[in-house]
């Protein structure tokens, strides 16, 4: 194996090799052909020298355990592995195309090509870092531009496997004889400060190693590069390649941003996670003419919960407000036209063309009542009952024939589970199927359905009902199911944490899973185009971009359709290529009713506001201002619950009032760390506490006597635990060891100042020593239980249980758990409320205040899309 290379017509396992397509510092790499399959294959083969070293071995392994792992369009596909004559093998697809240096080295890419190649590398560094992989050679080399203008990520070869940390300093300063001068498990030029350094490299590192591969797209120059390989590593350490580019390259401020961010020396300060990066890509399309275009996500172990306090961004975006993080919406394309259907005050939250194209069934609620389904046309006005109340449309087959969800229950936004039934159009009594159903739709003859059933916690696709196609792992959900055209695929939308509709667009079929579009804020309707090559949805990237409708090829090629104004959310497409939608419009109304008060006060201090805490006395609330008023970084105040106008504070994110109502908790979300302050209400300078660790807050809280702060902070280890600090100076110190967070809103200390209530890693309510030691279970209490206040005696807690809406408050025992009812709030449910319900009580139980966010919508028809 060490001498020539392997002849044609040899067999190496069950592959035949054709012919040698290359030769690399470990191996050759042959075209060759399955002979079971009959396709045509790359073999990589290891020298015959190289498999007897145990660490060029172990490398080539890993190559293969690594890419094996993943499967995303933009990584390269790994079908086998074996061993011929000693040597062994990995079995790969065969790629058409060139590598990006050789792309490079021929012509020059231009900004509109290097973003969208970047957003590419991006999506499959996601998919990589989510399996817990860094690739810590990203190059142009590695980089492989196919014929259909897909990028695929080669060479796991040197990739480390397992999460941040798992590997001791040391494990990457090893230089491996037979490799290019200057690769320290990594290529000069390419690799991060961390890597030069012989320090852990995590998936920041890769972050870095992008940032030098897209200058070079750029600019056409290397980022780093000296006479020698240890000069090349000093300038990585050392010089800021784009100091010069802000002039004379014609480059956008944005693309700058992000390429400057990418190359800083320290991991915190860059881009956090792939997703990121491929959001920040996205945001630049406007500027730099690209047709392609992530936050953090929310930490699972906070129970489901966590989506309805804290993940507000999707909610902003998508309900138009999104303004306040601060980028201007793109102007929609000006041949679009938007055509009403409906004009009552409601909600529309499903809706399917009919087989005739012209007829539109939808479901909508309408004031205080049920959901029903009603039937219009494109071309006249006014809806007709089918007479189905109670229910949700899902899919209508080419026989006329309804899919429908029976009595729906909402468990996040716009997601329902209910009970699966058929009907006809033409009326009839609904035929019930299947029960725990979240969607489902019709094949093409109508004759099958394929759904997502919820077992357990468990999502699964089942095509027919019954056979399963996908059973991801908890915490990942499904939502938004259609059937391709000719019946052998099945889209659908996947979010990686519970109960949040971060995701994006997936398809499996004859059991295979593929990720086609992933890194959205939000994801919600889907459609195949009418030929089948694409998959047609509803997004949001965040940051002030409105719903977006886009489509991605079944190849992963993903491109922008229209950026509708304000909150347009996709329903459904035609076969002429009308889009159905709805309209989205969002705001908070907030009551209380302070001590001695008749009756509850309306406090109007913002449109999208959300309450942070309520004094013990019941006077005055807390509130943080997250609409268009808020600006980038919020504003926060006070407010009477006599419904007083409110007193504002200053920028940032409140979080808590001192037991003497002197000061307020806040945190600057913008700055990095993240700041926590300490802001007088009356005269007086705002100070910041020292972060010690963090650099990122969830939830601050004061303890009774207002001396010593409580918070849940995230460190750079992405370690989400519990600090308490002195209120005036000094560092935090740790509470807990296991992952832990806050309620997000309420007094969880007590009274005594001993213990807090916190959430712990098993998403459930617990109660942790504050100076120090293990949780102890309070009984009675699960995931959707939020303790919300303490009663004075200590002996008991005020819960919210949001298993309903609005959520029952009961004084729950701690110590038995034992319940007794606390008085209902005054005010009923309005029509369009749809949840972020917040309710605080005072310890007493005599005071309450409590906001909620209220929807309305109309369903609305576009004119033809391309």
């Amino acid at each position: 194996m060490s001498g020539p290379a392997i002849g044609a017509g040899t067999h190496v396992g069950p592959y035949e090799m054709v012919s040698l397509l290359g030769r690399g510092g470990m191996g050759e790499v042959y075209r060759a052909k399955d002979l079971r399959l009959s396709r045509e294959v790359a073999v990589k083969v290891l020298h015959g020298e190289f498999a007897k070293d145990e660490d060029r071995a172990r490398r080539f392994e890993q190559e293969a355990r690594a890419a094996g792992l993943l499967n995303h369009p933009n990584i390269v596909a790994v079908y086998d592995i074996g061993q011929h004559e000693s040597s062994p093998y990995i079995v790969s697809e065969l790629l058409q195309g060139e590598t990006l240096r050789d792309r490079m080295a021929t012509s020059t890419l231009g900004a509109r090509k290097a973003v969208e190649y970047g957003i590419q590398i991006a999506h499959g560094l996601t998919a990589a870092h989510e399996k817990g992989i860094v690739h810590r050679d990203l190059k142009p080399e590695n980089l492989f531009i196919t014929k259909d203008g897909l990028v695929k990520i080669l060479d796991f070869g040197i990739a480390k496997l397992g999460r941040p940390g798992e590997e001791g300093v040391g494990t990457d300063i090893d230089t491996l004889s037979q490799t290019n001068p200057g690769t320290i498990l990594g290529t000069a030029g390419y690799m991060s400060p961390e890597q030069v350094r012989g320090l852990v490299a995590d998936h920041r590192s890769d972050l870095f190693s992008f940032g030098t591969v897209f200058f070079e797209m750029l600019t056409g120059k290397r980022a780093f590069k000296g006479s020698s390989p240890a000069d090349t590593l000093s300038a990585i350490l050392r010089e800021e390649p784009t100091d010069g580019l802000a002039t004379g390259t014609g480059l956008s401020p944005g693309l700058l941003a992000v390429l400057r961010r990418c190359l800083e020396k320290a991991p915190e300060d860059r881009f956090q996670t792939a997703r990121d990066l491929a959001f920040a890509l996205g945001t630049t399309v406007s500027d730099s003419g690209a047709h392609t275009g992530d936050r953090r996500s929310p930490r699972s172990a906070q129970g489901r919960l966590r989506f309805w306090f804290a993940a507000l961004g999707g909610l902003v975006a998508a309900s138009g407000l999104g303004v306040w993080l601060g980028r201007g919406t793109a102007p929609a394309v000006p041949t679009t036209t938007f055509e009403r259907l409906t004009f009552r005050l409601g909600q529309v939250d499903t809706a399917r063309f009919a087989p005739d194209g012209e007829t539109i069934l939808y479901s909508a609620q309408w004031g205080r009542d049920p959901y029903e389904i009603f039937s219009t046309r494109a071309s006249t006005r006014g809806s007709r009952s089918l007479g189905l109340t109670d229910a949700l449309m899902l899919s209508i087959s080419p026989r006329e024939e309804m899919a429908l969800l029976l009595r729906p229950k909402s468990s996040t936004w716009d997601v329902f589970e209910g009970t699966l039934a058929t009907a006809p159009m033409a009326g009839g009594v609904p035929r019930e199927i299947l029960e725990g159903v979240r969607h489902a739709d019709w094949s093409p003859d109508g004759k099958q359905l394929a759904v997502i059933h919820v077992v357990g916690d468990r999502h699964r696709i089942e095509y027919p009902i019954g056979t399963v196609l996908y059973d991801p792992e908890p915490p990942i959900w499904l939502s938004e199911l259609r059937v391709s055209p000719k019946g052998d695929q099945v889209a659908f939308v996947e979010h990686p944490v519970a109960n949040d509709k971060r995701g994006g667009v997936s398809v499996v079929g004859k059991g295979e899973r593929r990720s086609l579009s992933a890194g959205f804020a939000a994801v919600g309707g889907v459609a195949w185009s009418p030929d089948g090559e694409e998959i047609w949805y509803g997004a949001t990237r965040g940051g002030g971009i409105p719903q977006q409708i886009r489509a991605v090829s079944t190849r992963g090629q993903d491109r922008l359709i229209l950026e509708a104004p304000g909150g347009f959310m996709f329903l459904d497409l035609s076969k002429d290529g009308r889009a159905l939608g709805s309209d989205l419009m969002n705001w908070t109304e907030t009551r209380a009713r302070g001590r001695g008060a008749k009756e509850e006060a309306e406090l109007p201090a913002a449109d999208l506001s959300f309450l942070a805490d309520l004094s013990d006395d019941g006077t005055t609330v807390l509130g943080t201002d997250i609409g268009r008023g808020g600006g980038v970084n919020f504003r926060f105040y006070l407010q009477g619950t006599d419904g007083s106008p409110p007193v504002w504070l200053g920028e940032g994110d409140a979080q808590a009032l001192s037991p003497d109502g002197r000061f307020v908790l806040a945190v600057l979300r913008h700055t990095k760390p993240e700041q926590l302050l300490v802001v007088p209400t009356r005269a007086g300078e705002a100070r910041t506490l020292e972060p010690g660790p963090v650099v990122q807050y969830r939830r601050a809280v004061w303890d009774r006597t207002g001396r010593r702060v409580v918070f849940a902070g995230i460190d750079g280890d992405d370690l989400e635990r519990l600090y308490v600090q002195d209120a005036v100076s000094g560092p935090p110190r740790l509470v807990t060891g296991d992952v832990a967070t806050l309620p997000m809103m309420g007094r969880p200390i007590s009274p005594d100042g001993e213990r807090v209530v916190a959430v712990g890693p098993e998403g459930l309510p617990v109660l942790y020593p504050l100076r120090g030691g293990k949780p102890v279970g309070l009984p009675g209490l699960g995931e959707m239980d939020l303790p919300i206040n303490w009663t004075p005696d200590g002996r008991e807690l005020i819960v919210a249980r949001y298993e309903q809406t609005p959520p029952l408050i009961e004084r729950v025992e701690v110590t038995s758990g034992r319940t007794r009812p606390w008085k209902a709030l005054g005010r009923s449910i309005p029509s369009g409320l749809v949840g972020q319900y917040r309710v605080l009580v005072t310890p007493d139980g005599e005071s309450y205040a409590y906001s909620h966010v209220r929807r309305l919508n109309d369903l609305y028809l576009t004119s033809k899309l391309r």
